[in-house]
């Protein structure tokens, strides 16, 4: 989960902690920020394979199989 009890705050901390050691660096908005990217990035992987796995499908020729509730 990217937005667990554990995760949020060990990001936060990681994020802190670069952006302190980092000069010139604004802290809460580098924290807010990787949080964000560790919440968006599974969501974009799973869109990124799923995309693959359709194109792969279709550059064999198969396409995937109709579904109902489309054709309605």
């Amino acid at each position: 989960m990217t937005t667990s009890e554990i995760t949020v705050p060990l990001i936060t901390a990681l994020g802190i902690g670069l952006a302190a050691a980092v000069s010139g660096r604004d802290v809460l908005m580098d924290g807010f920020g990787l949080i964000a990217f560790a919440s968006v990035g599974p969501v974009i992987a799973v869109l990124g394979y799923a995309c693959a796995v359709k194109f792969g499908a279709l550059a064999r020729g198969k396409s995937s199989p109709p579904n109902p509730r489309l054709e309605a």
